[in-house]
């Protein structure tokens, strides 16, 4: 195994061992708790806690400040999104994310629902407001989900036909 970083802890088992595979690295500030095992070529960024008794198959990559709830099955080639809660078993293949962590198709398709909700109800706001205060335009600046800044510039005459 390689340890690039600093304060990272690997409890030893009390009933069975704790095992970490050949050619993994795991960073800073890492927990691993008892009777775990790591597969072999794991990545495990820093910040991570992985509880006892779990499993981590083969060619795992798994982001920073990751939490893996207990007694667990993480299976072969998975990548575990940073800042993911994983609380269920983890089929072979596979990429999560999120907290509870599920499959990052189906975290993408979420937040971006999510994110159109957000722009629709800003959106229906500041027409309301601009109805209300009888402006004429409106530019606002507003950040949207941590992605990107969403800039809205609204002429009213033109698109809302208010005198």
């Amino acid at each position: 195994i390689t340890l690039s970083g600093a304060n990272t802890t690997i409890d030893r088992a009390v009933f069975d061992s704790t095992i970490i595979g050949e050619f993994s690295n795991i960073d800073n500030l890492v927990q691993i708790a008892h009777n775990v095992n790591i597969g072999n070529y794991a990545v495990i960024a820093a910040q991570v806690g992985i509880a006892g008794s779990t499993k981590i198959g083969n060619y795992v990559t798994i982001g920073g400040q990751v939490g893996i709830s207990g007694h667990l099955v993480i299976g072969d080639n998975v990548t575990i999104a940073g800042k993911s809660g994983v609380t269920k078993n983890i089929a072979d293949n596979s990429t999560i994310a999120g907290f509870p962590a599920k499959d990052i198709k189906l975290f993408i398709k979420e937040n971006k629902k999510n994110d159109l909700e957000i722009e629709k109800s800003f959106i229906d706001y500041l027409v309301k407001t601009i109805k209300d205060k009888n402006l004429s335009s409106l530019e606002v600046t507003r950040t949207l989900a941590d992605k990107h800044r969403l800039k809205i510039k609204i002429n009213i005459k033109q698109k809302f036909q208010i005198k």
